[in-house]
């Protein structure tokens, strides 16, 4: 909900790990009253396209405008506030939208916290069919919900809550209609799920955040969802960007992955939504 002030966060550039180089940081700065609290994206196979949800129940269609790759320019196509599974409008209780996945078929789905459930948007400003139900689970309570959504090559949604029970973070999968815990991360260093998508490789990226000393510190795990291995590739230092909510991968021209992040605001007039693209060396 904070961040170090504007100045220092810029004073500090992203530090690289040997797999991560940090390519840009572009500042969406939009009059466009659903451009605040965006918390999830997808992005193109090309990077020109996205779809973003916001802590405000929208969705938002939009392109990404590119000069030999770099992000230089972003249009909004399309605006909606996303609806309830009977077609009325989402109440203000139930519009916290954290994650967006894209399905094979295309079809957006996205996951809420507080009042909690994953739900499916044949139609993005249509009726949303809920997927299942989580509203008990004990890994998940209020502003502690589920904020990374993804969707496995093969088709299985994956989900990450933001909360640690009993020291570790479970991972859910949803198959044949329900909703299990597929196994836990171990929760580490105060850092939290934010965000996550599969890349063309076959492996999860996770988007994580920790907040202390008034300044966000965000970090990516890459997870092997088979062996259930996990590797941190990168950490950024404190401060050097806003509060990175929204993770989504991609292919650039030169066959390379794409690493697309993006802050949510909150609405406050102290913070930015920043685009942050980072790039996977060889």
């Amino acid at each position: 909900m904070f961040r170090l002030g504007w100045a220092l966060a810029l004073l500090w550039a992203a530090p690289v790990a040997a797999q991560i180089t940090h390519l840009s940081t572009f500042h969406w700065n939009d009059d466009h009253p659903a451009v605040k609290g965006v918390s999830g994206i997808e992005v193109s196979d090309d990077g020109t396209q996205f779809v973003a949800v916001t802590d405000f129940g929208q969705m938002i269609f939009g392109r990404m405008l590119r000069d030999q790759g770099q992000l230089r320019a972003v249009t909004i196509q399309r605006t909606g506030l996303m609806k309830a599974q009977s077609g009325r409008d989402l109440v203000r209780s139930e519009r916290d939208a954290e994650g967006i996945a894209i399905g094979p078929d295309g079809i957006p789905v996205v996951a809420f916290e507080r009042i909690h459930r994953v739900a499916r948007f044949a139609d993005p400003y249509g009726p949303a069919v809920y997927l299942g139900t989580l509203f008990h689970d004990p890994g998940l309570s209020g502003n502690s919900g589920l904020e990374a959504l993804a969707v496995h090559p093969g088709g299985t949604l994956f989900a990450v809550a933001e909360r640690a029970v009993g020291g570790r973070m479970p991972v859910y999968a949803f198959r044949r209609g329900n909703w299990t815990v597929e196994f836990h991360l171990d929760h580490e260093e105060g850092f939290f799920p934010v965000g996550a998508d599969f890349g063309p490789d076959g492996k999860l990226y996770l988007l994580e955040r920790r907040f202390a000393y008034l300044a966000f510190t965000s970090r990516i795990r890459v997870i092997d969802v088979t062996r259930r291995t996990d590797t941190v590739i990168w950490t950024s230092r404190p401060g050097a960007f806003d509060n990175l909510e929204a993770l989504a991968t991609w292919t650039d021209a030169d066959g390379r992955i794409r690493l697309t992040l993006v802050s949510d605001d909150n609405d406050n007039w102290f913070q930015s939504t920043q685009i942050v693209e980072l790039v996977l060396s060889d």
